[in-house]
């Protein structure tokens, strides 16, 4: 099978991730097949678009940044994946028929990117959602810089720069999904004998029990709303004690790359106002620099290449950002 297929059901085009060996992992193939998809003449007359991953695992676990290394190993420009992946993000900003993703299992990174530009998100109730690129010396990226600019600072922050991990109830709740549905009710949906307004009526409501301990984090997270600059924000974190999932997720943010943090929060103070179109822009240009200056191949090396989850990362004390060798991470942001 295909990697990515594209078949047509009762007026709806139905893209599916077929990588279920690697969580549905996008690269390069499959970034160029769904772009194909999206302009296929036969597609333009669906009525309705819908993205989903097969397996049982997850929609998508991110892009294939391995494959990244290697390319820029083999002499590829700095922007070889990253410039299709961002032109096939904002593709399905732009669809002319409504569209809906599928969302359940793992997703994270480059396939919440394809999420994003759809009109409806409708998640599993057993997802599992991250954007963890600073763990590997990247930086929140595909369209990150816009849509986390849509819900409160303090999730932004936590979900940026620290890589916290969320369940669908609470994406909900901070509306970056619009339905947690079941999906024992998805392909009765895909193959008609369910209208739209009937699969959408399965929407599953936070329990009580999940929404305490929602407001919860959300209390403890409002310090991050009166936090304005990167150094106020590093120093918090760094004597926090409190929420337990909060603690987790800010440790996971301290054990990734600092630089990566400081690129994060430049990256969403500059997408405050932008539209999807800006911020994708400036991802791309901030994407062509990290090269041999950033942490990112060494991130890439410690925790998908060697695995020795042992990274050495180039900062370690906000000071160092000042030197020269990061003055054109500074310049972009000018």
């Amino acid at each position: 099978m295909d990697l990515v297929t594209l078949e047509n059901k009762n007026n709806k085009s139905i893209i599916s991730l077929n990588n279920v060996r690697k969580l549905n992992v996008l690269n390069e193939e499959m970034v160029d097949l769904m772009s194909a998809f999206l302009s296929d003449e036969q597609l333009k007359k669906s009525n309705t678009v819908i993205i989903k991953g097969n397996g049982d695992k997850g929609f998508c676990a991110g892009g294939d940044v391995v494959s990244v290394i290697k390319g820029y190993e083999e002499g590829r420009e700095a922007d070889f994946f990253f410039k299709k992946e961002y032109e096939l993000d904002q593709q399905i900003y732009n669809l002319p028929m409504k569209s809906i993703a599928l969302l359940h299992g793992v997703t994270m990174g480059g396939g919440v990117g394809l999420t994003h530009g759809c009109d409806l998100k409708v998640a599993d109730p057993e997802l599992l959602f991250a954007m963890p690129e600073v763990t590997i010396g990247f930086f929140p990226d595909v369209g990150a810089s816009y849509f986390l600019n849509k819900i409160p600072k303090r999730w932004a922050i936590i979900i940026g720069l620290f890589g916290a991990r969320l369940n669908a109830f609470e994406l909900k709740e901070l509306g970056l999904v619009d339905f947690v549905i079941s999906r024992e009710s998805w392909d009765s949906f895909i193959e008609g004998h369910l209208s739209e307004s009937e699969f959408l009526s399965g929407d599953i409501p936070i329990s009580s029990q999940a929404k305490d301990d929602f407001l919860a984090k959300d209390l403890d997270l409002l310090v991050f709303d009166s936090l304005e600059t990167f150094s106020e924000i590093e120093e918090f974190v760094k004597n926090y004690s409190g929420h337990s999932w909060i603690e987790k997720s800010i440790q996971t943010g301290l054990d990734g790359s600092l630089l990566s943090r400081w690129l994060f929060w430049e990256l969403l103070s500059f997408g405050h106002g932008k539209d999807f179109k800006e911020c994708f822009e400036k991802e791309h240009q901030l994407s062509c620099l990290m090269d041999e200056d950033s942490d990112f191949k060494e991130g890439v090396r410690a925790l998908l290449i060697d695995k020795d989850k042992n990274p050495s990362w180039r900062v370690d004390s906000i000071e160092q950002l000042e030197s020269s060798s990061y003055s054109k991470f500074r310049h972009l942001f000018k």
